[in-house]
């Protein structure tokens, strides 16, 4: 006979459930001395594990009630032995006037993309960004008032269709978005006040200078070394037809590309060998006019990277990585390396053609050989950086140099 219980328990309770059971036979008689029985279960918490990446702070002006530094969280969570089909996340916000997700809906904030049903185990991923620039677009409005304009541009069509609708539909109606190469600008509504950027141009273009007026802001992350992911934010003025940086600040967008980018994962500017089988790993040098047309150089520094490498931990406390970027781009050395050799892992360090060593975002350093001279000048690198105090990115004095085929300033 098989005796099948349902029931509901509550979903925070730990410890242990007993069940208890006992057989009448009624009027038959049971001669098994085993008439009643108990069977006890312990109920532990799901064992989940919790990663998550934080950058920040951001300073965010606008709009008012937003006012402040801004935090962004990446997590990763997983279920290593019970199926887990909901995540709450919670924040302890303790700063005076501290925000979390005011917008009130959770489902900007993170989805559950696996509950784990066939894998056993499940993760969820913050997904902001829709909150993000659903708030921008009306608060740049505002700053232009009902007399002012704004012009947006993007290079996928899809995009800028879908935008003009919305923004016509919510009444905006001075936002006009237009399918061009944001690096040539948009002569035809030429000048503007102010240009931001949320894409990265190798060189601070020549025709945003030329269309803007005079004392205009431009706003827009600049590359400071001929890798990818090595940027700053810079605030620069045109005065007289000529830009000045005004300050600088941590952060950095995705590559301005002449196409939809359909690989976000892979930078779309300066990858000079990629591998897609057995995995996803690239690799990108300073050095590459002096590499030959096979792409020699880099194919060996990479392999050197993924096959038969010495590892070990950075001695030091957590990497902070705006940090040690910029300080690395810092030092003009021309075999600057940057490399994805894992998942969700950038990687900067030294290479020449026979030797590589880098720094991963977690800490780990990754070289060809325990004597590496690669591995070499990378501590010595790290070793200048720790005794200059880790100097943040808005510490350094920033110059645009310009570029001698007349497409523009680099800073």
């Amino acid at each position: 006979m098989t005796v099948l219980l349902t029931g509901t328990v509550d979903p925070t309770y730990t410890g242990e459930i007993t069940a208890t059971s006992k057989i009448d036979t009624g009027k038959v008689v049971n001669t098994s001395p085993d008439k009643t029985a108990k069977v006890p279960t312990k109920v532990e918490p799901a064992q989940v594990d919790i990663d998550y990446t934080q950058s920040g702070p951001n300073q965010q002006s606008w709009p008012p009630e937003w006012k402040g530094y801004v935090w962004t969280y990446n997590f990763k969570l997983k279920a290593t032995k019970n199926r887990i089909c909901e995540w709450t996340l919670r924040f302890d916000v303790t700063s005076p006037g501290g925000k979390f997700n005011t917008g009130g809906n959770p489902d900007h904030w993170y989805t559950v993309v696996d509950d784990g049903a066939d894998s056993g185990g499940g993760h969820a991923t913050k997904a902001a960004l829709a909150q993000a620039r659903e708030r921008l677009f009306p608060a740049l409005v505002e700053l232009v008032g009902s007399a002012g304009t704004v012009t947006s541009l993007d290079i996928d069509r899809y995009l800028t269709v879908w935008a003009n609708l919305i923004h016509h539909e919510r009444g905006l109606d001075n936002i006009r978005c237009f399918t061009a190469d944001g690096i040539a600008g948009f002569p035809e509504r030429a000048p503007y006040d102010r240009m931001v950027a949320w894409c990265t141009p190798p060189l601070l273009p020549k025709p945003w200078v030329d269309q803007v007026v005079d004392g205009a802001l431009i706003v827009a992350p600049l590359s400071i070394a001929a890798v990818p992911n090595m940027t700053v934010v810079a605030k620069v003025r045109v005065s007289g037809g000529q830009p000045t940086v005004e300050a600088v600040f941590n952060g950095g967008y995705i590559e301005a590309t002449a196409s939809p980018k359909t690989d976000l994962d892979l930078p779309g500017r300066w990858v000079d060998w990629e591998n897609r089988v057995p995995a996803p790993s690239w690799i990108s040098i300073a050095w590459r006019e002096r590499d030959d047309w096979r792409h020699t150089g880099a194919r060996t520094a990479l392999n050197v990277l993924l096959k038969d490498t010495h590892t070990e931990p950075y001695p030091g406390e957590t990497v902070d990585w705006p940090s040690w970027r910029t300080y690395a781009a810092a030092t003009g050395d021309p075999h600057l390396t940057m490399a994805g050799l894992s998942p969700d892992l950038w990687a900067i360090g030294h290479s020449t053609l026979t030797t590589a060593a880098v720094l991963q975002q977690d800490g780990t350093i990754i070289a060809d050989a325990p004597d590496s001279p690669s591995l070499t000048v990378l501590r010595g690198w790290l070793s200048g950086w720790e005794k200059a105090g880790r100097p943040a990115p808005e510490t350094y004095t920033p110059a645009l140099v310009r570029y001698d085929d007349d497409q523009g300033a680099s800073g």
